[in-house]
C-alpha cells in the first residue's frame, strides 16, 4: 500500500467518509458521487475550498444524494471501488507526478471526478447552475501554482510536449494557465454578482470619500478599518454597484472590482515563497488589465 501513503490527510478522510457514505446508502459499491461528497466534506481543503467558491458544500451534496433518507445497510458485504472511481483515482495519482507534486490532495481527486461523465454528477451540475469547464480551469491553475519546480517543469514541457494520452482531458499542460484573477477573485461589478448583492444603505458618505479617495492622482489607496461585522465589504460592495450603474466620475467608469479569496490563495502554499509568487502574479495580471481592475483585500 505505498500508493497510500502518498494521499495528504485530507484526501484519506474524503476516500474514508466515501466509503461511510456508501455504506450509510446501502449501495454496492463507491461511486463518483460519494467520492465527491467526501471532498466537500474536508474543510480547509484545497477541494472543498474550489467546491465551495461555487457554492457546494457537504450538505448539498449530502441531500441530493439523501444520505439521510437510506437506512444503512444490513448486509456484511465489504464495499467495493466501482471502475469509474478507481480511474479517477488513478488519474489523480497520474496528475500529481506529472505536475511534480510529492502528495495526492483533495484536488487531485477532484480533478479525476470532473472526468467522469456520470448521470449523478452532469444533473448536479445542471440543477445548480455550475460550469464544469469553470472548475476545471480553476483546478488548472491551482495545480499549476502549486508546482515546486514550475520553472523546470516549462522547461522539460517546451523540450517535450507531453503525452495527450496520459494527460487527464480539459487539464492539457502545454495550454497556456487560466488567469489567476478568475480562480482566485469573485468580480464583484460582475451583472450576475451584483443580482446577488443587497442594496447599501446608510453609508452614503463613506461610498462618496472611497470615491473621492480613488480619483486622487497620487495616494489613492484607502484602507477601511473596523471591527469585524461593522460594514467594511458592505462599503467596497456599494462602490461595485456605483461602478456598474455608470454613477461615478469618469476616472471609475468601466473599472471593475475583485473581491480577493485570501483562503484560497493560501491553500495549497506548501513550499517557501510559494504564496509570494502567486501574490505577485495577482497585481502583475491587474497592472496589465486596460480597465485597470482594482484588488481590493476583504
Amino acid at each position: 500500500m505505498d500508493v497510500l501513503e502518498k494521499f495528504s490527510t485530507h484526501s484519506r478522510r474524503a476516500l474514508r467518509d466515501a466509503f461511510l457514505i456508501c455504506r450509510a446508502r446501502g449501495d454496492a459499491a463507491v461511486e463518483v458521487a460519494h467520492v465527491f461528497c467526501g471532498i466537500a466534506r474536508q474543510r480547509g481543503s484545497i477541494g472543498a475550498e474550489l467546491l465551495a467558491k461555487d457554492n457546494i458544500d457537504a450538505e448539498t451534496i449530502e441531500k441530493s444524494l439523501g444520505i439521510h433518507a437510506v437506512k444503512p445497510a444490513a448486509s456484511g458485504q465489504p464495499v467495493r471501488l466501482s471502475d469509474a472511481t478507481r480511474q479517477s483515482i488513478e488519474r489523480a495519482a497520474l496528475l500529481s507526478s506529472r505536475f511534480g507534486h510529492r502528495y495526492v490532495g483533495t484536488e487531485h481527486l477532484l480533478a479525476g471526478m470532473l472526468e467522469q461523465q456520470g448521470a449523478w454528477l452532469d444533473e448536479f451540475f445542471k440543477k445548480h447552475k455550475i460550469s464544469r469547464q469553470l472548475l476545471r480551469e480553476r483546478l488548472t491553475v491551482v495545480l499549476k501554482s502549486t508546482t515546486k519546480f514550475p520553472e523546470l517543469a516549462e522547461a522539460l514541457d517546451a523540450i517535450s510536449p507531453p503525452d495527450e494520452e496520459m494527460v487527464t482531458p480539459g487539464l492539457r499542460l502545454s495550454r497556456p494557465p487560466v488567469s489567476a484573477l478568475a480562480a482566485y477573485t469573485t468580480e464583484l461589478t460582475d451583472t450576475a454578482v451584483q443580482q446577488r448583492i443587497d442594496p447599501l444603505i446608510g453609508r452614503e458618505a463613506e461610498v462618496e470619500r472611497l470615491i473621492q479617495i480613488l480619483c486622487r492622482r497620487t495616494k489613492n489607496n484607502p484602507l477601511l478599518l473596523g471591527d469585524p461585522g461593522v460594514g467594511k465589504t458592505a462599503i467596497v460592495e456599494g462602490l461595485a454597484k456605483k461602478i456598474s450603474l455608470d454613477q461615478v466620475p469618469d476616472v471609475l467608469r468601466g473599472r471593475k472590482i475583485f473581491q480577493l479569496d485570501l483562503g484560497l490563495l493560501v491553500a495549497g502554499s506548501s513550499y517557501r515563497g510559494e504564496f509570494e509568487q502567486r501574490f505577485k502574479q495577482l497585481l502583475a495580471e491587474t497592472k496589465q488589465r486596460p480597465e485597470r481592475a482594482l484588488l481590493p483585500l476583504l
